[in-house]
């Protein structure tokens, strides 16, 4: 079991840091979770992490870069590097959803 708390000084960084997620990005994890089904967002072991990397992209605010990466698909090397950024990826593709823990 694992427990913990935050002070108020804690509350408000985390605020202060959701603050600075694009809306875009919010967006399409409010989506992503809306489309989940009951028995898939209830259950205890579900669980979606989102690791956000900065890319030089476009300079405009309407354009947005993003990469979806199959685990399956890396060179041992880049899988570790992904890896590194936590502790477990969980990756869900239209053929199914692969689960890597280090």
């Amino acid at each position: 079991m694992f427990l913990t708390s935050l002070t108020p000084a804690g509350v408000d960084a985390i605020r202060h840091l959701r603050s600075k997620v694009p809306a875009g990005v919010t967006r399409f994890i409010k989506d992503f979770h809306d489309g989940l089904e009951q028995v898939v967002s209830s259950d205890p072991k579900f669980e979606f992490r989102v690791h956000l990397v900065p890319q030089v992209g476009p300079r405009s605010t309407s354009d947005l870069a993003i990469n979806f990466v199959n685990l399956a698909n890396l060179t041992p090397e880049d899988r570790e590097t992904v890896e590194r950024l936590g502790q477990a990826a969980l990756v869900a593709t239209k053929s199914g959803t692969n689960r890597s823990s280090t």
